[in-house]
């Protein structure tokens, strides 16, 4: 017997002018005069109010420095010091968890700023001079009586079999239908003017030490984690990858209270990384691991997510995301996706075109997407970005690639499970920009992090590489570097995998 309730549009909500009926379980709050808040019945809703001021989180909020704080006191605590909504985002800042926050005033309006990847996705359109807001699109294109776009790039990016290759990957913050937007990460959106406004980063990054931040990142980490802990019966995936063994070396306080696992899909021996070293670690560390057969599915499931999700991800996941809601029920599950952002895949600070960024989604092949890259790098212009230090590369790989195909798959998964990611802290990726040395393979930060927060963690080897692997992974450098990675990844998948 399944021991989840399937339901079409599984923690999805609309921001509109009037009443909308779509979810077939919700609730309905007022915004302001001009605004309701529908919200489908499996999202948490919390709204804090003052004499002029409205303050409405959706998801939830996770504080590290006080991790026995609900979604009521934090809320109200935000609300309470701060004074616009400028110091709304200034106090999100230590803040994780997965959410958005809506805030109403008499003086500045309507304004919507959500987590530092937008993992609580914001699309966004103008009806009848109303801006409304939704989860989704498409959601947004049948409300709002939006056609598809008609855009021959548009049409070209969709429908190419590098779109199917690359997982759905968006790119841009339009979508596909006409007048429907996405809020990208590090702006928010203003209501009145329905634009959206750059407000990280502003201040030059702070350069400090591998000594300086290793202390205060382990305590964040633990911190969000210990909290979700208060509050949910969590799930905690252990792998081989450097992100995982982070997120297990800061579980180590609550560890006895996760469920530990691997998901075993697509013909996974077990003789493969991802099960034998945290099998492996799990005897050494004395902690419960779980290698769980992903391997059935259901039309009626599948049914559900391509009508609850404009661009599902690609079709291996979802046995996944079935195996999440078949198996599990109010469990919340822990995700290592953001510790990316943590780590250079591009730090040597090279010269960006359009051309060369819309490689990274592997689509320097289409003109929609080479359009989409120069109308964001004339944005980042505009603003000054590169005068505060970050790294343009590492920049748009947090806002166009996590942003878009990173959050994708959360929206996917809402469907099975509530999910979230540990370093979808501000604070924790902003220390993390602050040093010289940001290396991807290998990670300093990461081993420090694990030897500060468990060092037996690291007793097995972290994504280990055989003689034939690590001439692969050089060839791989060598091609990315040329830049005909991507081109020849695909073709192998077509020639010897037939995979589109």
């Amino acid at each position: 017997m399944l021991k989840n309730e399937l339901a079409l549009y599984k923690r999805q909500y609309v921001l509109s002018t009037k009443k909308v009926s779509i979810f077939e379980k919700s609730s309905v709050t007022k915004v302001c005069d001009t605004h309701i808040l529908t919200v489908e019945a499996s999202l948490t809703v919390i709204k804090k109010s003052d004499d002029t001021r409205n303050l409405i989180l959706l998801g939830f909020l996770l504080d590290p420095n006080n991790p026995k704080y609900d979604n009521d006191k934090i809320v109200s605590d935000l609300l309470l010091n701060s004074n616009n909504f400028n110091e709304i985002t200034l106090n999100t800042h230590s803040l994780g968890g997965k959410w958005i926050l809506i805030y109403y005033s008499e003086t500045e309006g309507l304004n919507i700023v959500n987590d530092i990847v937008g993992s609580r996705q914001v699309y966004f359109t103008q009806f009848n001079n109303e801006t409304w807001a939704a989860s989704q699109p498409h959601i947004l294109a049948q409300l709002c009586a939006k056609p598809l776009s008609n855009s021959p790039d548009i049409e070209g990016y969709v429908t190419s079999e590098q779109f199917k290759f690359t997982e759905r990957a968006w790119i841009g913050d339009e979508s596909r239908y006409q007048g429907v937007y996405h809020l990208l990460p590090n702006k928010y959106l203003n209501c009145s003017t329905a634009t959206t406004i750059r407000f990280w980063p502003v201040n030059p990054i702070k350069k400090q030490t591998l000594e300086q931040i290793v202390p205060i990142i382990s305590k964040n980490l633990q911190g969000i984690l210990s909290s979700a802990n208060n509050r949910f019966k969590l799930l905690l995936a252990v792998s081989a990858g450097w992100d995982s063994r982070v997120l297990l070396a800061a579980s180590k306080g609550i560890i006895n209270d996760c469920y530990c696992f691997i998901q075993k899909f697509d013909s996974m021996a077990n003789s493969h990384p991802d099960i034998d070293i945290p099998s492996k670690l799990s005897k050494k560390l004395k902690f419960n691991f779980n290698v769980r057969e992903a391997k059935n599915y259901s039309e009626e499931f599948e049914s559900a997510l391509i009508k609850s999700v404009d661009i599902p991800q690609s079709e291996n996941k979802r046995v996944l995301y079935y195996d999440f809601f078949s198996g599990f029920k109010d469990e919340v599950n822990i995700s290592g996706v953001v510790g990316e952002l943590c780590r250079s895949r591009f730090g040597d600070k090279r010269e960006a075109s359009a051309k060369k960024l819309s490689a990274i989604f592997g689509r320097d092949d289409s003109t929609y997407a080479i359009e989409m890259t120069q109308k964001w790098l004339d944005e980042v212009k505009i603003n000054n970005v590169e005068e505060t230090g970050v790294n343009i590369w590492d920049l748009f790989y947090w806002e166009q690639f996590i942003g878009n195909w990173g959050v994708a798959g959360q929206a996917s998964s809402d469907l099975a499970i509530e999910e979230f990611f540990p370093f979808n802290c501000r604070n924790i990726i902003e220390l993390s920009y602050g040093l010289d040395n940001l290396a991807y393979e290998d990670s300093p930060l990461f081993i420090a992090l694990i030897n500060h927060m468990w060092p037996e963690a690291l007793s097995e080897p972290v994504n280990p590489k055989s003689k034939f692997e690590k001439c692969i992974t050089l060839g791989k450098q060598l091609l990315r570097k040329i830049r005909v990675f991507n081109k020849i990844r695909y073709i192998y998948f077509k020639l010897f995998r037939g995979t589109s």
